[in-house]
């Protein structure tokens, strides 16, 4: 569990709830916010919720000019104050109750004998990947103690559009009768499976 495991660092963190209200027309983003302040209650962590401000302060149609990224100037001013008042951030106590988690990571090593190991790199990242097609199908077989809980994706190519947060790859996670689509942005990025 991510809050336990910053727990344990006994040091000051402080859980930034963003504002979420984008064109996105679902609401996954309040379950989401809630889950996040539950989990930094039950470990005593420093809360900076922005999204209750904005809800409070009708600045939901605001904020949907600026999309995920909300307006540069405001951001410099909340990290600004953040700094400024760091000294009101708490130390959080390391938790009492034991939940080390066990955490096996599946990387392209695993899948050599069924893909080509590719290189991608740019001015920050350089990785070894498999590219998985259309049409390609990977067997995980994980044991009974394992679950997934993310997946690593770093779409590259030629993007099609003006917009390259607009080109993306769909994955689809099937264990038994349930199925999970996960996407993926053309960007290097990890998505917890939540």
């Amino acid at each position: 569990m991510f809050y336990y495991e910053l727990a344990k660092l006994e040091k000051k963190v402080l859980v930034i709830i963003m504002p979420y209200s984008t064109y996105i027309t679902h609401e996954n983003h309040i379950l989401i916010n809630n889950m996040h302040r539950y989990y930094a209650n039950k470990f005593n962590m420093n809360i900076l919720d922005i999204q209750e401000y904005y809800d409070k302060n009708q600045l939901n149609e605001f904020s949907k000019k600026f999309g995920a990224h909300q307006l540069s100037s405001i951001m410099f001013e909340v990290g600004y104050q953040i700094l400024k008042n760091i000294h009101l951030v708490n130390n959080i106590s390391r938790p009492t109750k034991n939940l080390d988690i066990k955490f096996k990571i599946i990387n392209h090593n695993d899948f050599a004998n069924n893909f080509d190991i590719l290189s991608i790199k740019n001015s920050i990242f350089s990785e070894k990947f498999i590219r998985i097609s259309k049409n390609d199908t990977i067997n995980l077989k994980l044991d009974d103690e394992y679950y997934l809980a993310g997946i690593h994706s770093w779409n590259n190519g030629e993007c099609k559009t003006v917009q390259p947060y607009y080109t993306y790859s769909a994955l689809s996670f099937i264990s038994g009768e349930k199925q999970l689509i996960k996407e993926a942005a053309f960007l290097n990025q990890f998505n917890d499976i939540s």
